[in-house]
């Protein structure tokens, strides 16, 4: 997880206010921290995200894994990350004096804004949730000082919100299940790939009935989709991707994806009926 500090003075927090930062959600939120901001010793990065449709910002490798799993979810519609409590001042009663005494700086006298690492809004059967998630690496939620900043967290959260909050660790993160959707977040949107986008559709549809009447390895399927359509070599696995990434097909991402697989063990989802049609392995 990345380390890093920033300078906080009442500039920095007016001008944060002013740029609107912690404000506004998809396209529009700016996350409360960015890559800019701070001086890392860990790995920051900047990626675009295909549901907002904007660059966020990730101060580790942890919250970029944990973003791609959220990111993958149907049922996530917009993904915050870096998201200031600004008015936990503001809610007094869940907060004891050691609590708030922690809350203002020593030297300005400026009040600390903590942020959680992500707010989640979900959809689902014509509900809308939130979740608010914290992502930190085991070993510093040994210490007291840092469980009693998440404490804060917990209560802002889920007295004064209503929101379901939680902590994620490295503990909790499948490494091959971000390995794989890693792999896939690029080919999510295909306008960036020079294909002739009247064609692509064409093209979906067409690797989509050669693997639900196939049963050779899926290696060959792609290759000899490719040769046989006289496409670019690398067409046709940037199409198996983007089926994948936009749950056309479905494969065990918790496994490394095996291009020797038969393509029976393939989930291809029936976009007629809405249903699926299920591997034979």
């Amino acid at each position: 997880m990345a380390r890093f500090n920033y300078d906080w003075s009442d500039t920095r927090l007016q001008r944060f206010i002013k740029e609107g930062r912690g404000q506004g959600e998809g396209k529009e939120y700016k996350p409360w921290l960015q890559v800019n901001d701070i001086s890392s010793k860990g790995r920051v990065t900047r990626l675009h995200g295909n549901k907002a449709d904007r660059m966020h910002h990730f101060l580790s490798d942890m919250e970029k894994k944990v973003f791609y799993l959220y990111e993958f979810e149907p049922v996530v519609v917009d993904i915050r990350e870096h998201y200031p409590l600004l008015d936990l001042l503001e809610t007094p009663e869940i907060l004891d004096s050691k609590m708030k005494k922690r809350l203002i700086d020593n030297k300005t006298s400026l009040p600390h804004i903590l942020t959680t690492t992500f707010l989640i809004k979900l959809q689902e059967n014509g509900q809308t949730t939130f979740i608010a998630r914290s992502v930190k690496l085991s070993k510093e939620l040994e210490k007291n000082s840092v469980i009693e900043l998440y404490e804060i967290q917990r209560r802002y959260w889920s007295e004064v919100k209503k929101i379901d909050y939680g902590i994620i660790t490295e503990k909790e993160i499948p490494e091959v299940r971000c390995k794989n959707l890693e792999w896939l977040h690029s080919a999510y949107d295909l306008q960036k790939w020079n294909l002739e986008m009247a064609e692509v559709q064409t093209y979906c549809q067409l690797l989509i009935d050669t693997i639900r009447n196939s049963s050779d390895s899926l290696r060959s399927v792609i290759d000899a989709f490719d040769q046989e359509l006289h496409l670019e070599v690398g067409t046709g696995l940037l199409l198996f991707k983007h089926l994948i990434a936009r749950h056309k097909l479905i494969v065990d991402l918790n496994k490394e994806i095996n291009f020797n697989m038969s393509t029976s063990c393939i989930q291809v989802v029936s976009e007629i009926e809405g249903g699926s049609i299920a591997p034979n392995c």
